[in-house]
């Protein structure tokens, strides 16, 4: 049974959100694709809470977001919310003792997860999350 989800969202560090579909052919070390299917530059950001609002100037496929304004740099709202749920991913290796730590997000409604960490011993361990 195939657990990854069907696709995977950059925020980058230059100000964009990317949506990468997963990779169902090719080499399988490349689980998302390289290259986004769709992206759109972070042109404000807001906080209130634990949401952080970023303001758009176009749509993305692909997540849900709040149309705003009409016409400008701000027409459209994603909301990223903190749900401040950490969860722990046992290690596919038995024998390794190691296991990997997420803090869930909610982006445009939907629950994605990032890696914080891992714990127990990695010696010898693949310790990347897919």
């Amino acid at each position: 049974m195939n657990t990854l989800a069907s696709q995977s969202v950059n925020i980058t560090t230059n100000g964009y959100v990317e949506v990468h579909k997963r990779n169902t052919t090719g080499q399988p070390e490349y689980v998302y694709s390289n290259n986004p299917v769709t992206s759109a530059k972070i042109k404000k950001t807001t906080v209130k809470g634990a949401t952080h609002y970023l303001y758009l100037g176009s749509k993305i496929k692909g997540l849900k977001t709040t149309r705003v304004g009409k016409k400008g740099a701000y027409q459209y709202r994603l909301a990223l919310k903190n749900l401040h749920k950490p969860q722990t991913i046992s290690s596919n290796n038995e024998d390794s003792g190691a296991s990997s730590l997420a803090s869930l997000y909610s982006l445009g409604g939907v629950t994605y997860y990032t890696p914080i960490g891992t714990t127990g011993n990695t010696f010898g361990s693949d310790s990347q999350i897919y």
